[in-house]
This record gives structure tokens, sequence and C-alpha cells, in this order.
């Protein structure tokens, strides 16, 4: 069986794994800052560096970035007593693997708001960077692409807050809103109905973004499937206490028994 994922390296004893479909992640951010390295380019020693390389490497500080993000949310995880197994880099970004579910609306509240406040900071220091080598350097630097480099750190980590906080379970922000609805309902299974439904919603209007002209509306789309697919999961896991691999392992069984029962009919 050919293995979906491979591990990178261990930090402070949790696993870092790569699962394959990260490579189209990769090379379309990639892809997509190219552009502002062939119209400022950046230099070394006075020769300038091809912008394919100059984005390959921005690409991978940026999800360096976003290593320090969910490693936040792994660290806090241990400290309030829940393990992590890994962290996974994917197609839509990265995740944590945790060994037990959240025993409280404390937990959920704390783990969730490490990591926001992790690229808060990030994007912090990368601006105040951005602007240390403008005042001190001015623009012979930008010219050379360097405060571009460090802008745009700043800038898609400013990014990643404003997406994450958006309360679209199970995003961070829809985590703090489940853990705030479980605060006042008493009730993990209503607050996580409650916190779905508004997922939903939220996902039926990204995905209408497929009958626009934004360019990015394919991808946005696959973001919203992709929050109404994990956030359905999510409650089915907490109503049955199954794993989420379980539980799509019994839809995929009732969907062939389905098909093979149309078959027989015919």
């Amino acid at each position: 069986m050919v293995k979906k994922e491979f591990r990178l390296c261990r930090i402070k004893g949790i696993d870092i794994h790569i699962h394959y479909s990260f490579v189209i992640l990769f090379a379309w951010l990639t892809y997509m800052v190219v552009p502002f390295w062939e119209s400022s380019m950046l230099s070394v020693l006075g020769k300038e560096i091809d912008p394919y390389v100059v984005a390959t490497f921005f690409s991978v500080v940026f999800f360096a970035n976003i290593l320090v993000h969910e490693m936040a949310h792994a660290l806090v995880s241990r400290r309030v007593g829940l393990p992590v197994t890994k962290i996974i880099f994917f197609l839509l970004g990265a995740g944590m693997a945790l060994d037990e579910y959240f025993k409280n609306h404390k937990q959920e509240a704390k783990i969730s708001s490490a990591g926001l406040i992790a690229s808060t900071i990030l994007a912090l220091v990368w601006y105040g960077l951005y602007f240390f080598l403008k005042y001190f350097f001015g623009y012979n630097l930008f010219e050379s692409g360097v405060q571009t480099f460090v802008f745009f750190l700043g800038y898609l980590n400013l990014w990643l807050v404003g997406i994450n906080i958006i309360p679209a379970f199970p995003t961070d922000g829809g985590r703090l809103l489940r853990s705030f609805l479980w605060k006042k309902t008493g009730s993990l299974v209503k607050s996580t109905r409650i916190a779905t439904g508004i997922a939903w919603v939220f996902s039926v209007i990204v995905i209408s973004f497929i009958f626009t002209d934004y360019s990015g509306k394919y991808w946005y789309a696959l973001v919203g499937v992709f929050i109404a697919g994990a956030s359905f999961l999510e409650l089915r896991q907490v109503e049955t206490g199954l794993e989420s691999e379980e539980i799509v392992k019994l839809y995929i069984d009732l969907v062939k028994k389905k098909l093979k029962e149309k078959r027989k009919k015919r």
C-alpha cells in the first residue's frame, strides 16, 4: 500500500508530516508570487536571483511561519493535557492531530487562541522589519526585492489571521465560537451543531463564488467544500464518539452497499 504522507522531521517531540497533496499548494503559492519578484528583482552581492528561485524560497519561509502557527497550537495543547500525535501539511494548509478530544471549553479556547496569537506576532515582526529596513536603507533596498520579500511575509501572516478568525468551524475562529457556545449551553453536542450550522452557511456563500468572475473562485469554492466536510465530520465525531477516519469508512461502506443494492435491482 502506497503511503499518502511522510515524516519530514520531529520538533519538541511532535512529528511533522507532509501529505503528498501539499505539493499542489506549495507549487500554487510559488507560481502566484513569481510576478512580484519579476517586477522587483531580489539581488545578492549585486547579482540578480532568478524569480522562481526567490518564489520557492519565499514559499518555504511562509510555510515555516505556518508551522510556527501549528506548533503554538500543539505546545499549548500539551500544556493543557491533550497529547498531540502529529502536525500535517496538506492541500489546504496544515493541522494537528490530537490523541484525545477536548474535555472542556477552556481547553479549546486556549488551544485555538494560541495559533492566532502566534501568527499575529509573526505579522508584527515581519512588518516591523520591513519598516526598519525602509527607514534605514530607503528605496535602494526595496529595489533589490528584500523589502518586498519581508512585506509580503507580514501580509500573508496577517491574511492567515484574518482567514482563521472567521467563525466557520473548524477554523480557529470557529473553534472559539464553539467554545463560547459550549460555555453558554453546557453541551458539547449542542454547541457543535450550532457552530456547524454557521459553518455550512459560510460554506454556501464561499462556494457560490464559483458563479462569479473572481479570479480565485475555484480555490475559495474548494475551501468552502473543505469547511463543510470537516465541520460535518467533527459533528458526527462528537455525536457518535467515533474518530473521523471511522466515520468516513462507515459512509464509504454505506455508499458501496447502496450501489450494490441498485445493481441487484437492475
